[in-house]
């Protein structure tokens, strides 16, 4: 008898700790959020995949710790995990994630336009180029054309 209390305890604890784990996944994903804004579809199909994947986390926990039996004090234990969490923990999450996907995306925009930077280079020369070659062009077509102009009025008188 003892030890069946102290195991169902033991549950009750451990999925005080897993509330907390489900919501400290989400608020990474609020992180990433915030660093990467993106359509409102995307966030409804990023919620559903994670409420997916919390889901069948969910029945593993169940299924690993509690043989599988849906109990009360387990949704208790998730709701006060997550309550807790989220009145304690989950603003700094949310900043220091934010703060290491933004570092992340910066990396990432730092490499792609070190690697870029010659493509960029050599498009601004041919750029450049062109641009001079076609004054050249306007600049003899216009010349063509006083020339032609000129001769034109001479035939005339």
């Amino acid at each position: 008898m003892k030890e069946a209390v102290i195991g169902q305890l033991f549950f009750f604890f451990a999925s005080v700790l897993f509330g907390s784990i489900l919501l400290l996944g989400y608020d990474i994903m609020r992180g990433f959020r915030r660093v990467w804004i993106h359509h409102r579809f995307f966030v409804m199909l990023e919620d559903m995949i994670f409420w997916f994947l919390s889901g069948v986390a969910s029945f593993r926990f169940l299924c690993w710790y509690n043989q599988g039996q849906l109990r009360g004090f387990f949704f208790f234990g998730l709701g006060i995990g997550m309550i807790f969490y989220y009145k304690k923990i989950s603003i700094y999450t949310v900043k220091i994630s934010s703060f290491l996907f933004e570092k992340i995306r910066n990396s990432i925009v730092w490499s792609f336009q070190k690697i870029a930077a010659p493509f960029v280079h050599i498009r601004i020369r041919i750029r450049w180029k062109l641009k001079r070659e076609k004054n050249d062009i306007k600049m003899v077509l216009r010349r063509a054309n006083k020339r032609g102009d000129q001769s034109e009025k001479k035939k005339e008188i």
